[in-house]
């Protein structure tokens, strides 16, 4: 119905009726499953210079009733929406036929997403199956495309780098919605910045012949107790993927809430819950890596490789190589009998609080070493590390606890590797 309110439309700038309420947009996780306002004044402490309801930010009624069937469109695609977290993600193509492009922005983000739809509600025949291996093969070839620094249409034609997209994330704020982000760009751009986000949270992983894609997703659940979605930190979403698409440092809560995760959880494979495992070792190293290219801290940057650096003297790094060697040497000599190690028992204390751990665990090491058989050529291996550790500080900071995580994980990995090698 007309409002017979006349004014400039904030949207087409021409003078038209301004629509008093905004329909309703419902796909948004986490708001009214009825719909909820993107544009909502209902409070007379919102009134601005007399202009109650929708007059506050006057857009048109034919605006308004576009926009909202748009996005109620986009969000009732599940090809176009992606959730992270308490964020809501939708995105398309400003130009028809692209779907191709829009499959392949979406797995880049999450990967898993074909392979779950497949699984919750489709069937899996011929076609789709040949599908998912096509996108796979594509998604392959503009990684590498984008690590060798050539551009993507040299190596996928099939594709258009040229074309624009949009990327909104909606979260929702009690009978509203909130914007998280509104982003446009360029598919090539887009790509190589969601590349440049996979290959810096990138670590080796024993057994792994190809370079995995770490969901987006994923990376969010790391941050919650027990992996639960509804635990992920409030906004965290949205301030994530505004720092892969814009190349920003990652957002300082979520540093913070996977150092606080590798502290507080305990191995558990039941669950498959793991106090440090690639995805956040990847992640430490990504926040340490993006934190020094934005500060061009190059030493930092330099150190901070995807799998061990044997020549790093950064003391944090070496206590969690250390450490690490430590932990082999009490499995070493324990066999299949050890119920717990010494990452069960001193981890948290080790990467915090150096100077009152390492000595006690030191003097443990000497009776693990004489019982293992391979005690000579591990004591070898930390009297090589110790050298190069003047002393041990009283404290780490967050960003040297950090380190201390990274070097643990790299030379746990090392050495696990370096067995698989001989076995083989």
């Amino acid at each position: 119905n007309a409002s017979n309110i006349f004014s400039q439309c904030l949207v087409t700038g021409e003078i038209k009726s301004i629509a008093r309420t905004h329909p309703e947009i419902k796909g948004v996780r986490g708001a009214n499953p009825r719909g909820a306002s993107l544009v909502s004044f209902n409070q007379e402490a919102f009134t601005s210079y007399g202009k109650d309801q929708s007059f506050n930010a006057p857009v048109s009624e034919e605006v308004a009733s576009g926009y909202t069937t748009a996005l109620n469109y986009l969000l009732d695609n599940q090809n176009r929406r992606i959730f992270l977290g308490d964020t809501t993600v939708t995105f398309w193509a400003m130009k028809p036929k692209a779907s191709l492009e829009e499959t392949l922005l979406a797995e880049l983000i999450n990967p898993t997403s074909l392979k779950e739809e497949r699984k919750n509600g489709q069937k899996q025949t011929e076609e789709t199956l040949t599908e998912d291996t096509a996108t796979v093969r594509l998604i392959r070839d503009i990684l590498k495309c984008v690590r060798e620094g050539r551009p993507i249409r040299e190596g996928v034609t099939e594709i258009d780098p040229e074309v624009n997209f949009c990327l909104l994330g909606l979260s929702p704020n009690n009978a509203r919605l909130a914007v998280r982000f509104f982003h446009m760009d360029s598919f090539g751009h887009l790509v190589e910045q969601i590349a440049r986000h996979h290959t810096d949270i990138s670590v080796y992983r024993t057994g792994r012949t190809e370079e995995e894609i770490i969901p987006i997703a994923r990376v969010l659940r790391e941050t919650a107790p027990q992996g639960k979605e509804d635990k992920i930190p409030p906004l965290l979403g949205g301030a994530l993927m505004r720092a892969i698409l814009m190349g920003l440092p990652y957002p300082d809560n979520l540093y913070h809430a996977i150092i606080g995760r590798i502290r507080a959880d305990q191995d558990d494979p039941e669950k498959k819950i793991y106090k440090i495992n690639a995805v956040r070792a990847g992640l430490v190293k990504g926040y340490l890596l993006r934190k020094a290219r934005w500060r061009k801290d190059k030493d930092l940057e330099a150190m901070l490789t995807m799998g061990l650096n044997e020549q790093s003297t950064n003391t944090a790094y070496l206590l969690g190589r250390l450490f690490a060697l430590l932990e082999k040497a009490q499995l070493d000599a324990a066999g299949t009998e050890l119920n717990a190690t010494i990452k069960d028992r001193y981890f948290g204390a080790a990467s915090a609080t150096p100077k009152a751990v390492f000595p006690l665990l030191l003097r443990l090491a000497q009776h693990h070493l004489a019982k293992a058989e391979s005690g000579r050529y591990r004591d070898k291996q930390i009297e090589e590390v110790l050298s190069k550790i003047d002393s041990f500080p009283a404290y780490l900071n967050l960003e040297e606890q950090g380190l201390f995580v990274l070097g643990y994980y790299h030379q746990r990995e090392a050495l696990y590797t370096k067995k698989q090698e001989k076995e083989g």
